[in-house]
């Protein structure tokens, strides 16, 4: 599987889901991610950072999966992908804009990706603990 799928912890204490991508990733290889961190998976719902650095692509039936995997915006969790391919962010942008998932930003580095993770989980802290006025 070109996946690593590890746990890392965000400056705000949250556990984060770091995926490592390499190599080409196929139909099998999504579905098998998607076990993980897809609704009903022991992942799912946690903050994700994707790295795709090492990816060298991603095949077409791949691609299907992943644009319909993420295409539930108010189950998902927010989803940092760092990206330095020109082809593939071409295509994960394609992606992110047809299904109109807000939750997911791409970045040209980690840092930068786990910064704004960072961010949208503290603020949805607040949101969480803030009394609703009815």
């Amino acid at each position: 599987m070109p996946f690593t799928i590890t746990t890392i912890t965000l400056p705000c204490g949250s556990p984060c889901v770091r995926v490592e991508s390499i190599g080409v990733v196929s139909k099998e290889d999504a579905a098998q991610m998607f076990a993980v961190i897809g609704e009903g998976g022991t992942m799912f719902g946690v903050p994700m950072l994707i790295q795709t650095e090492r990816q060298k692509s991603l095949s077409p039936e791949g691609r299907s999966l992943f644009s319909k995997g993420f295409d539930s915006p108010d189950k998902q969790a927010w989803c940092g992908v760092v990206v330095i391919n020109p082809l593939l962010r071409v295509t994960i942008n394609f992606m992110v804009r047809m299904n109109g998932n807000r939750k997911v930003k791409m970045f040209a580095g980690e840092a930068e990706a786990t910064r704004w993770l960072d961010e949208r989980v503290r603020e949805d802290r607040v949101k969480s603990s803030s009394p609703t006025t009815t």
